[in-house]
């Protein structure tokens, strides 16, 4: 069994990471099968098996990066951070607070919510025409948006233009029984 350590600066980061009823240190522990518990206030210790210690104390790490930089952290996110260290151990969640879209007000912010809509950002910013395919409801659309009237309100375009693709609509024929 392994044990790592990880450091809190405040409270505030404590009760931030733990959440309401500690569901989301308790989501991070049960989905890692590993134990994570608070000597003092001052930090936290991780224990299990070495590679889901190391792991949960990067997801952990991530987190409080998020939350020292003044951004509430919720459960999906959370679930997202740690099915993508599943799969990557490279990747911080963290990465996708860098980019921010401000539509409205400067209390309401747009930021990319997978790593998927941050690379569609960035190829946005980087091309002048871009086709994206996806599943719906994956923030395709959304993020376009919200770019284009970010875009507006700060004199960069002049209107925006919005294209809906031709859909081939089937010709249904319906039949009623005959009685």
């Amino acid at each position: 069994m392994d044990e790592q350590s990880v450091i809190i600066k405040s409270k505030d980061e404590l009760r931030e990471l733990f959440g309401q009823l500690d569901t989301k240190i308790k989501l991070i522990s049960q989905s890692l099968s590993v134990t994570i518990s608070t000597r003092n206030s001052n930090h936290l210790t991780i224990s299990g098996k070495k590679n889901n210690v190391n792991k949960a104390a990067k997801v952990i790490e991530d987190l409080l990066v998020i939350i020292r930089g003044g951004y509430p952290v919720n459960l999906s996110e959370i679930r997202y951070q740690i099915d993508m260290i599943k799969e990557n151990d490279t990747f911080h969640l963290n990465e996708l607070y860098k980019e921010a879209i401000q539509v409205f007000k400067k209390d309401k912010i747009i930021r990319p919510k997978t790593f998927g809509q941050k690379q569609i950002l960035e190829k946005i910013n980087n091309n002048d025409i871009l086709f994206v395919i996806g599943p719906a409801g994956s923030g395709k659309t959304y993020l376009a948006v919200a770019l284009a009237i970010s875009a507006l309100r700060k004199k960069e375009v002049d209107r925006i233009i919005l294209i809906r693709p031709a859909v081939k609509q089937e010709k249904v024929s319906v039949f009623y029984p005959v009685t």
